[in-house]
């Protein structure tokens, strides 16, 4: 696992100390941009330790390979000497993918093709609350389509948190 996938779902501490929000921007480009979509890390990726977690049992169970030498590493693992000349060594690098949001919340965005919105952001409802002012949801309300919904929290899909899902065409 990469220590920068690390340090973004951990919503690292840059600058003066302050933790600064990891978003993820996906688009759909079929010759020109047609969707661009914003989700704020919280709604979408587990916590870091989800990660730790597997990497860790992962690199315990390559460790537990006997008459195979080990070299420490901050990969899955690497093990050296792997041919008969003891020239060749194994590196086992983590490599992780997350499926599209698009596919993650496809049921809360499946008007998006008949409203025909270009821009769609994702967050918390404590999130947006924290963000916004009277005078800036007036001027999303008159331009934007802001839905409410529930959405499963990535760390236990069981529980439902309240979201704030604002659909524009700019």
């Amino acid at each position: 696992m990469t220590q920068r996938f690390h340090q973004a779902v951990e919503r690292p501490k840059v600058g003066n100390g302050i933790k600064k929000d990891l978003v993820y921007a996906v688009g759909i480009v079929n010759e020109t941009v047609e969707k661009v979509l914003f989700v704020y890390g919280d709604c979408y990726s587990a916590n870091k330790d989800t990660y730790v977690r597997v990497s860790n049992m992962i690199r315990s169970g390559i460790i537990s390979i006997e008459g195979v030498e080990f070299a420490e590493t901050s990969e899955l693992g690497r093990v050296n000497k792997v041919d008969p000349l003891g020239i060749t060594y194994l590196r086992m690098r983590g490599m992780w993918h997350i499926e599209t949001p698009y596919k993650l919340f496809k049921d809360q965005l499946i008007e998006l093709d008949a409203l025909d919105k270009r821009i769609i952001s994702i967050m918390k409802k404590t999130k947006f609350d924290e963000l916004i002012t009277d005078e800036l949801r007036q001027s999303l309300e008159k331009n934007n389509t802001i839905k409410t919904c529930r959405l499963r929290d990535p760390n236990n899909p069981a529980i439902l948190f309240d979201s704030i899902i604002i659909h524009s065409n700019t």
